[in-house]
């Protein structure tokens, strides 16, 4: 199994309609074991696959996410809800990421400038929404004891920036 995976590599548009078919394959399941079986099977093998071996992490996250969706609707939408009341009644699935989007696109311009020394401080500006599968993961399943809800959590919305003079960064 394993090594047609390793084979797909070779070519990764195959592997990605291979990842899509299977995606697809969750609701035209006939039986809610079927699904949940299709859904583990794209969460412990084909994701991880996607993120450690193929260095697909974003899409890894969006098939955990999909497969928790398709066959956890519920679930799914009281993540989407628990996340909203964490985010101050921000919309986690429309307004959360273009907001993260504007802070990045304002840090990056900012960095743009010179600091006191008349250097342009080179620094990267990323971000990332944590998904509702990885709330309700962390929230709702145990698995997190400090977290006993997903009201709890507080890294939903995140920013890094990575440079190389954190030194010249400036209030």
């Amino acid at each position: 199994y394993m090594k047609m995976m390793f084979d797909l590599t070779n070519s990764p548009e195959t592997f990605l309609l291979l990842l899509a078919d299977k995606l697809h394959s969750i609701p035209e399941a006939g039986t809610q074991e079927e699904k949940d079986y299709r859904s583990r099977e794209i969460r412990l093998i084909y994701a991880p696959f996607a993120g450690n071996a193929l260095g697909l992490h974003a899409i890894a996250s969006e098939l955990r996410n999909d497969a928790f969706r398709f066959t956890r609707p519920k679930d799914y939408e009281e993540s989407l809800k628990g996340m909203k009341r964490s985010l101050g009644d921000m919309d986690p699935v429309k307004r959360a990421p273009a907001l993260l989007e504007e802070i990045a696109q304002e840090l990056r311009e900012g960095f743009r400038k010179k600091d006191k020394d008349g250097n342009i401080i080179e620094a990267e500006v990323q971000f990332r929404l944590k998904s509702p599968y990885a709330c309700w993961l962390k929230g709702k399943t145990g698995l997190k004891e400090e977290y006993p809800d997903i009201d709890w959590i507080e890294d939903i919305l995140g920013i890094r920036i990575v440079t190389s003079h954190p030194e010249r960064i400036a209030d």
